[in-house]
């Protein structure tokens, strides 16, 4: 049986080794070390109460990074992190252990974030593709044919977001 418990001063080294562990099992824009280290004490109190460890006996097997308080009973999901050996002792009654009506876990797709999304029954709400274009040394003329970058406007842009929008997934992709 899997059991949660609260990330404190006398648990974090285990939760140092697995989150150094898990850093590419599960993304997330945020890395928790880099904002928990250089906050003070109360700041770090609080951020601590954001983490959960999966224990199973004594052994720290992972961990959830969830947004604590929810707000209208909607809470973000971090990151998560289960050990693969352990993975098949989770479902989604974990998840009642925690004060949220609804869960929202942003992640990459890849087979083990999937298959742990699986298991505690999350549904597949959107697909994004992410995209990146380098702007410096391109050596097409990029700059000489004034390309510049603009927020949309709503109710005035609409036309030229549609024409970009066509021409980028009506245009036929060559792979190199």
């Amino acid at each position: 049986m899997v059991f949660l418990e609260k990330l404190s001063l006398f648990n974090m080294n285990h939760f140092r080794r697995l989150y150094n562990r898990s850093e590419d099992a599960y993304s997330c824009d945020k890395s928790f070390f880099e904002i928990y280290d250089d906050e003070s004490f109360i700041v770090k109190y609080i951020i601590r109460k954001q983490i959960r460890l999966f224990r199973v006996n004594s052994e720290y097997v992972g961990y959830i990074w969830y947004e604590y308080p929810s707000y209208n009973g909607f809470s973000n999901i971090y990151s998560i992190y289960l050990k693969d050996e352990y993975i098949h002792l989770i479902n989604s009654k974990i998840l009642s252990f925690f004060n949220a009506s609804a869960f929202k876990f942003d992640m990459l797709a890849n087979s083990k974030a999937s298959f742990i999304m699986k298991k505690l029954n999350f549904d597949v709400n959107s697909n994004n593709i992410l995209m990146k274009i380098r702007t410096r040394n391109i050596k097409n003329n990029f700059y000489e044919n004034r390309v510049f970058f603009k927020h949309f406007k709503e109710g005035q842009d609409e036309e030229l977001r549609c024409r970009i929008q066509n021409s980028v997934f009506n245009e036929k992709i060559e792979f190199l």
